[in-house]
Parts: structure tokens; C-alpha cells; sequence
């Protein structure tokens, strides 16, 4: 379970990633020094909540972790950006909050038109009278969450859930008064977002929240439209409090360096000579760390000009040596076969291969279909099972991917009809082959 230099085993490492409760309670145990420690400089009030979010936020966030001797470093990164979204939400409320002291008796008197503080005091007197005694209680009064949970009969999971809410109706009410936050990112975030929005899943109308990018504040820009994903890692976005989805056009995006601000509606991005402003989206965006793959049996290592080549030489045996077939739709699907004995992969395609039957249709398949084409790419590493196998891919999907991602690629599979997944430093992108 423990290595005999104090590191946990890359075995228990690999069953907490793919959802192992028991692997993961062992691991919270075996870092909770790590957590405790890092959060020793906290306030004793909230000090044992952060500790809690920084545990939740590493069982969530496990797929990340790409070396299991890094875990410790790994987890502290963690903590870190926990403690301080925590303080700079601490900031903001209290400098909004500031002017509640004074008036102590506001939540009972709506304030006059021409008071200090009004803006604030009329948005608290507006909450629901439950929201607002919490709000007192806790921000005004400086009582703990202990405190504030048992004077209220509240769970303490209860009352954190409608401050939260009661935050977020203060925010929406306060937006048009009170001047937003502001970030800054730099161009690499802004180039990771440009990079995530080909992959989102623009003009499905069935599927409202993946036409957006989520502006993740792990650190990560994402996009998917449910057939490819792309993660693509953007430091700067670790200064926002929560995560966001925003509805981006490509022709607006813009890679240098920005301010940016949230507001009710949209996301606020002031460059050197243009402002710019991207609509948020409502809902929640799903948790892509679900299948990101935890588990691969199968990892290669290539140069990504080295695929992008053998995919261009692919181009012209695609659509257009597919010509328009009765009862058929057309789509570039390739495969990979794998060879691990001779580290190389095949990357090909055939005349038979672009064609798919339309739903329902009966069609045969058209005769004389014969020719096949492949191009075989020398790998510079394997490991992981030996057998050959072949899987299926749309050539675009894999082609943006590479286009999207860095100069040396790993490329892992769990199974030859399961994802794809290509790594390039913290960038990942899942591709979903065809069946």
C-alpha cells in the first residue's frame, strides 16, 4: 500500500482514479497530513471547511494526477488554489458586505433613497427573510458556520448550500451597481480557450449548454459536442470564483492578453484597443472528468507532425473519392491499427469504409468497392498490452485534435471500441470512435 520511501502505490493510485471508494478513502488518509498542513496559516473558523472542499476537490479532480509519485506536490497545488479562491471570495463579500456593520438593524428596515450603502442594504432587504438572517448572522455578525448551523437548526451541508444561493442572488442583484471584479488573462489562456471552441457542440439545440466553452477554474478550458473533448489548460483561469460556460463566436476571439470581469449576463473582456463580450450560459455544465479514461491499457508515444502527415496524405482517398451513393451518407471515418510489436501504428482508410447506411435505409452496398490506403507511423515508445487491434475514428475529429494540441503526443486506449485519448503536456482530448 506504501512504498518504503512513504509513497502511496501506484496500484492504489490507478483503483482511486477509476472510482475505487476504498483506493480513494485510503488516499484522502494517506494526504491528509498534506491538506492539514497547507491549511495550518487559515483562520480557525474556517480552517476544517476549506480542509473538507480540498478533499472533495482531489477525489473529483484524481484524473488529472498523471504520476503517482507527484501526489504530494500534486495535492498541495490543490490546496493552494482552494485557500486562495476562498480568501479572494472572503475579499469580495466583505468589501461588499462592509456597510451592513454599520446599520445593524437593516434586515428589518428597508433603507432610504438617499443613504450610504443603499445599493447594498435595498439588494439584502430583498432576499427571502430565511436568506437574509443567515446572511447577517454569518457575514454581518462574524458568527462561524458551527455557530450560525446551531442557532438556526440548520445542517451544516444545509446552511452552506443557501448562503451560497443567497451569494448568488446578492451578485445578481448588486451587478448593476456595484463595479465587477476584474482578472487578468494572459494571451496562453485566451489561446486555450480559441482552441477548446471547435470542439463545442455549436447549433445543437438539444444540447443548449455544450454549444459553450466552460472556463473551468481549475485551470482548464473545455469544450465538447459529445463526440470529441478537449481540455485544454489555462492558468489564468484559476482567479474566478466558480466555473462559467460562455457562448463564443470565433470571429471575436481575440489571443492577447485581456481584463476580464463576470456580470450578470456575459463575461467582460477589455483588451488594449476593443472590448469584447462573450454571453453566459445557463445550466451546468457536464462533468467531463467522467470520461476522461483513468485506466489505459495501452499508451503510445509519437511526434504529432508524424500523424497530421500521414492524415494528409489520407486526404485525398476521403471525400472526394466517395462520390454521391443512392441509400448511403458519406463520412470520413479511418482506422488505426495497432501494432505493438513493431511500434507502429496504421493509419488508413477504404473505398467501403466512407460509406454508411442512412438510418432505416435498406440500401445494399455499393459494388466494386475494393481499394484501400494506409500509412504506417513509427512510434517512439510503447507499453501496455502487446496484442493487435484496430479501431475506427472520424478523420476530422482526430485531425483538430492534433491541430489543438502540442508537438509530442501520447495517444492511450482502454479498448479498441472504447475512447481514444491523446495527451500533450496538460491538454488532453477524447475522441470517440465510430461503431
Amino acid at each position: 500500500m506504501v512504498e518504503k520511501d512513504g509513497t502511496l502505490t501506484a496500484a492504489i493510485v490507478r483503483s482511486a482514479k477509476a472510482g475505487d471508494r476504498h483506493a480513494q478513502e485510503t488516499l484522502l488518509r494517506h494526504v491528509g497530513p498534506v491538506i492539514k498542513n497547507a491549511c495550518r496559516s487559515c483562520p480557525d473558523d474556517i480552517r476544517e471547511d476549506i480542509v473538507q472542499e480540498a478533499q472533495i476537490k482531489v477525489t473529483q479532480s484524481l484524473a488529472q494526477l498523471r504520476d503517482h509519485l507527484a501526489l504530494g506536490g500534486w495535492v498541495q497545488t490543490i490546496v493552494r488554489r482552494e485557500i486562495a479562491a476562498w480568501f479572494r471570495r472572503r475579499t469580495r463579500e466583505q468589501r461588499v458586505l462592509t456597510e451592513w456593520q454599520r446599520e445593524l438593524a437593516f434586515h428589518s428596515v428597508p433603507p432610504h433613497a438617499d443613504e450610504p450603502g443603499r445599493d447594498v442594504r435595498g439588494a439584502v432587504h430583498r432576499l427571502p427573510p430565511s436568506q437574509r438572517d443567515l446572511i447577517y448572522d454569518h457575514y454581518v455578525l462574524g458568527k462561524s458556520y458551527a455557530e450560525t448551523s446551531g442557532q438556526h437548526e440548520i445542517p451544516l451541508t444545509a446552511l452552506k448550500s443557501r448562503l451560497h444561493r443567497a451569494r448568488r442572488r446578492l451578485q445578481k442583484e448588486l451587478s448593476m451597481t456595484q463595479p465587477a471584479p476584474t482578472i487578468h488573462l494572459a494571451a496562453t489562456d485566451l489561446d486555450a480557450i480559441a482552441r477548446a471552441v471547435p470542439f463545442a457542440a455549436k447549433g445543437d439545440p438539444k444540447r443548449p449548454v455544450l454549444q459553450g466553452v466552460l472556463l473551468d477554474n481549475e485551470g482548464f478550458a473545455v469544450a465538447t459536442d459529445g463526440h470529441r473533448l478537449l481540455v485544454a489548460a489555462a492558468p489564468g483561469l484559476t482567479q474566478f470564483d466558480e466555473p462559467i460556460v460562455v457562448d463564443i463566436k470565433t470571429a471575436t476571439l481575440l489571443t492577447e492578453r485581456a481584463s476580464a470581469s463576470v456580470h450578470l449576463d456575459e463575461l467582460r473582456l477589455e483588451f488594449d484597443d476593443d472590448t469584447i463580450a462573450w454571453p453566459l450560459i445557463a445550466g451546468d455544465f457536464p462533468d467531463y472528468r467522467t470520461v476522461l479514461p483513468t485506466k489505459p491499457k495501452l499508451e503510445i508515444e509519437m511526434a504529432s507532425a508524424d500523424l497530421v502527415a500521414a492524415l494528409e496524405a489520407l486526404g485525398v482517398h476521403l471525400e472526394a473519392a466517395h462520390p454521391s451513393v443512392e441509400g448511403f451518407t458519406y463520412l470520413p471515418a479511418i482506422f488505426i491499427a495497432v501494432d505493438a510489436r513493431a511500434k507502429t501504428i496504421e493509419i488508413g482508410t477504404s473505398q467501403a469504409l466512407g460509406y454508411t447506411p442512412i438510418k432505416d435505409g435498406h440500401a445494399n452496398r455499393p459494388a466494386g468497392l475494393d481499394w484501400h490506403f494506409s500509412v504506417i507511423v513509427s512510434c517512439a515508445s510503447f507499453a501496455g498490452f502487446t496484442e493487435a487491434f484496430r479501431t475506427k475514428v472520424n478523420a476530422h475529429y482526430l485531425r483538430s485534435a492534433l491541430d489543438s494540441m502540442g508537438s509530442t503526443i501520447k495517444m492511450s486506449f482502454t479498448r479498441a471500441d472504447q475512447s481514444i485519448d491523446l495527451t500533450a503536456d496538460q491538454d488532453r482530448a477524447v475522441i470517440m470512435p465510430i461503431a
